[in-house]
């Protein structure tokens, strides 16, 4: 099994998060990480997960969240500095 980074542009409301995260969860997917924020466009929230599978899971994963409705776009992200780190800042 391989590690993938997956980004999938959602509709920006509460419940576009519970149905992803709940998809992922039912089908078990061994998640990694899990983080949503938003766009520039305030309408859209971007979900960027990293999980273990092999390379076929992650296609019919990719198909899998293509089917929910709020699920705008979904494509596999490449950059290395995804898998090194994230930093949040908060800013007052």
């Amino acid at each position: 099994m391989k590690r993938h980074v997956m980004s999938v542009l959602v509709e920006n409301n509460p419940i576009s998060f519970n149905r992803v995260s709940g998809l992922l969860a039912r089908k078990g997917y061994w998640l990694e990480s899990l983080t949503m924020g938003g766009t520039e466009d305030p309408e859209v929230s971007r979900i960027i997960f990293t999980v273990n599978c092999e390379d076929w899971t992650l296609g019919q994963l990719k198909s899998q969240l293509e089917k929910l409705a709020d699920v705008i776009k979904t494509e596999p992200e490449y950059r290395a500095s995804l898998y090194s780190r994230a930093a949040f800042v908060k800013a007052k």
